[in-house]
C-alpha cells in the first residue's frame, strides 16, 4: 500500500484527508496526488496528521536520509 493511500486510511477518506491538511486542500487534490504524487509541502503536514513515514509519501525527496 503506497504511504498516501495508508495516509487516507488513517484518516478516514479522501475528503477527511483534504480537511485536515493546511491551505485549501480539496477532496480532488488527494485524489490527483494518489495518481501523481504528493506535492512535497504537504508530507510534513499528513505525517504529523497520520503518522506515516515521510519517505512512504515521498521516497524520491525523503527516502535514503542515512546516506
Amino acid at each position: 500500500m503506497s504511504g498516501l493511500k495508508l495516509a487516507i486510511k488513517k484518516a478516514g477518506s479522501q475528503a477527511k484527508l483534504a480537511a485536515l491538511l493546511p491551505g485549501d486542500v480539496k477532496q480532488q487534490h488527494v485524489s490527483y496526488w494518489l495518481q501523481n504524487r504528493v506535492p512535497a509541502q504537504y508530507c510534513k503536514p499528513i505525517h504529523q496528521i497520520t503518522g506515516v513515514p515521510l519517505e512512504d509519501l515521498r521516497p524520491d525527496v525523503f527516502g535514503d536520509v542515512a546516506a
